[in-house]
């Protein structure tokens, strides 16, 4: 069973708990229905499992399935059954509601009371002068700070038992300054992420590389201030993690990198300009690293004009 199918069963299975009575047994058994079909199934499992380790995936099973104890509802179940699948592949697995279970949720009397309220993250709004004066005093460097990811510019200020990610400039005309965009618990290291839509996305772990970067899951930011000078191997992880079209780097005198982020079929004519743009340097390098980390797949032909260089070392 490919890809494609498991993510249809998977749209299926949440949309049933659109309709059920919301009881936390039902969570569970959505839950391991999910985690048995993805084992049996899919195609990189034993890979993630052989790099990561059984008692990491079991671990997380045991957390994941007390986490869905404590669901409140069936989106508590999707964030958290979204959490366990970014074991695998972080934003190449879909898990949502399906139209039909998200009218029926959306006019439970519950749902409307909360839309009638307006519920939503309050709002930091600090003037940058300000926070920049602030970011000054500060002796050590921690999560707070002035940081970019894509066409957001977000403040981290620490209030209280979390570190607050605002938006202060954004290319996307659905969030305005100062929303908040994600939220550290100071406490345990987890974080909740507002998507472009303004839905959360939760992972259990953030990790600051060095002072310059932060990344949680598959979401990557970069500190713009206070300035610091990052690392090479920072910069080479984080172009090649975040690369959204293949490209070819030379990385020693002897060693040359290329970087294919998809293998979809709408991928095949980039992939075929850079090997024809470099097929003399490829050809002539006696090392020749092929990085496909957090690929989906896609098409054969996708790839294959990159088989002549592995087995000639040449085009055919």
């Amino acid at each position: 069973m490919n890809k494609q199918v498991i993510l249809i069963i998977f749209i299926f299975v949440v949309s049933v708990l659109g309709y059920s009575q919301e009881k936390n047994h039902e969570y569970e058994d959505v839950f391991n229905w999910v985690k048995e079909t993805f084992e049996k199934n899919d195609a990189g499992f034993a890979y993630v499992i052989g790099i990561k380790g059984k008692d990491a995936y079991d671990k997380l099973n045991e957390v994941t399935l007390e986490k869905i104890k404590k669901a409140k509802n069936s989106d508590d179940c999707i964030r958290v059954i979204q959490s366990w699948q970014a074991f695998f592949r972080s934003g190449h697995i879909s898990i949502r509601k399906t139209d039909k279970a998200n009218k029926i949720a959306n006019n439970t009397p519950k749902n409307n009371i909360e839309a009638k309220k307006g519920k939503k993250e309050k709002g930091v709004l600090i003037k940058e002068n300000k926070f920049k004066k602030y970011l000054d005093k500060k002796k050590a460097l921690d999560y707070e700070g002035i940081w970019q990811s894509g066409g957001y510019v977000i403040g981290v200020k620490k209030i209280e038992s979390n570190y607050i990610g605002y938006i202060m400039e954004s290319e996307n005309t659905s969030w305005r300054e100062g929303e908040v965009k994600f939220k550290i618990n100071a406490t345990d290291n987890s974080a909740v992420y507002y998507m472009e839509d303004h839905s959360p996305r939760e992972f259990d772990n953030v990790d600051k590389i060095g002072n310059a970067y932060i990344e949680m899951g598959f979401i990557n930011l970069k500190r713009i201030y206070p300035e610091t000078k990052p690392k090479k191997a920072f910069e080479t992880y984080l172009k090649s993690i975040n690369a959204t079209q293949p490209y070819l780097d030379k990385i020693g005198d002897n060693t040359i990198v290329l970087r294919i982020p998809s293998f979809s079929s709408s991928y095949k004519k980039a992939i075929d300009s850079v090997l024809l743009a470099n097929k003399k340097l490829i050809t002539s390098t006696k090392s020749l690293i092929i990085d496909i980390r957090n690929n989906g797949g896609g098409s054969d032909s996708s790839y294959r004009e990159i088989i002549p260089f592995i087995y000639t070392n040449s085009f055919l």
